[in-house]
């Protein structure tokens, strides 16, 4: 299944500084990669989130232009 064939409702979500945003607004023009983490996982979110951290760091200046990680 291509990517363009996948329908993600238009959601809203709340961004690390507690600011609403919809999805369909993350999506714009933009690579998305999507990490869920629970706040009382113990055992593979924070192994998850080091790895989104390094991601992060690897994509240096596209990360404002073409990705997003949420």
């Amino acid at each position: 299944m291509a990517a363009a064939d996948v329908m993600v409702p238009d959601e809203e979500l709340i961004d690390q500084d507690g600011h609403p945003v919809r999805i369909r607004e993350l999506f714009a023009d933009h690579v998305v990669a999507v990490n869920f983490v629970f706040t009382t996982c113990t055992i593979i979110c924070s192994p998850m989130s080091a790895i989104f951290g390094r991601l992060q760091s690897a994509l240096g200046p596209a990360m404002e232009r073409k990705v997003r990680l949420v």
